[in-house]
């Protein structure tokens, strides 16, 4: 738009349900808030600045769980950051991503660059964990501040440091949030996506893809080699 284009529209991503609604955690009295931080360990997905917040500071109830994508499935090792502890677990199965959300009571995704979608930021609300998100970009469009979530400032640590220094005081409630959300569907994208294109081709509505199989055809579960330059560059 800002280069003068005006026929422009989303097909926003969908959102596939958990494979299970995960048990509410219950957290007793007293016991540390534990904080996750799922979206990857780099520093535009706001990890540097996670860390370096809570290392700088002395937060006594709070624990954080990190999850690292080079690490095993199943595996974990453990640290501290200041007064807090941390647990590193590898990265869930889409199967299983449920139970690492059983186990929160806030997520973090405090990304310093604008994306266009945030996938784990609405996985969390679909399980019914408040959000901890940055003003950039979409990852925290779906969040309403005060009733599941926080909108944090990250132009600077101040916001979610302060935030942070709340919670850790109990000045600041961990809000209790309805798993009962839903998103925009896998289906409802593909749909959308092929109307599009109809559109485009003149292609009637009635119209289904065709697809053909020879003998010499790789098996549907077996990825398909391509040829020429865009098979190389999708390898």
């Amino acid at each position: 738009r800002a280069a003068g284009l005006t026929t422009i529209g989303v097909n926003e991503n969908g959102v596939g349900e958990l494979s299970a609604v995960p048990q509410p955690r219950s957290r007793q009295a007293g016991a540390p808030i534990v904080i996750g931080f799922v979206g990857g360990m780099s520093a535009h997905k706001g990890y540097d600045l996670l860390r370096a917040i809570v290392r700088g500071a002395s937060f006594r109830n709070l624990e954080f769980l990190i999850v690292d994508h080079a690490m095993d499935f199943e595996s974990s090792r453990r640290s501290r950051w200041g007064d807090s502890r941390v647990r590193f677990v590898g990265r869930y199965p889409q199967t299983r991503v449920h139970e690492l959300y059983a186990e929160l009571d806030i997520l973090a995704a405090p990304s310093l660059w604008p994306e266009s979608f945030g996938l784990v930021t609405r996985e969390a609300l679909l399980a019914g964990v408040p959000v901890i998100a940055s003003n950039r970009g979409d990852v925290g469009r779906h969040v309403t501040p005060g009733v599941d979530g926080w909108i944090v400032d990250v132009t600077t640590p101040q916001a979610l440091h302060d935030l942070l220094v709340r919670l850790d005081r109990g000045e600041e409630a961990v809000p209790v949030v309805s798993s009962e959300r839903s998103f925009r569907s896998p289906t409802d994208q593909v749909e959308e996506l092929v109307t599009l294109y109809r559109s485009l081709t003149g292609a009637p509505r009635s119209a289904r893809v065709r697809r053909s199989r020879s003998s010499a055809d790789p098996s549907p579960n077996r990825p398909r080699k391509l040829g020429g330059r865009a098979g190389q560059a999708a390898e």
